[in-house]
């Protein structure tokens, strides 16, 4: 038996894994390359109290609140089950 644990799933996104993923399924070069450019080069900062920090790069985690991420997060895993061929989905 193989559980999976997919808390704080979308934080955990890799970049470049989900960019040639899409490109192995056959999903078209533009739309790859253009959710690679909406992934990367992100930044954001820390605020404590009116106190922030100065601004990190963001180096993988799908946008939060974004209606893309649980699809990008979908297709990255969708041959999962091949390495389990007896395995069943719920």
């Amino acid at each position: 038996t193989v559980f999976v644990d997919f808390r704080s799933a979308f934080d955990q996104l890799w970049f470049d894994g989900c960019v040639g993923k899409r490109s192995r399924l056959g999903i078209p070069a533009t739309y790859a390359a253009w959710i690679k450019e909406w992934l990367t080069n992100r930044r954001g900062y820390i605020d404590i109290q009116g106190t922030c920090s100065r601004w990190l790069p963001i180096k993988r985690g799908g946008p939060q609140g974004s209606c893309l991420t649980p699809s990008i997060f979908i297709t990255y895993h969708s041959d999962m089950s091949d390495a389990f061929p007896m395995a069943m989905s719920f």
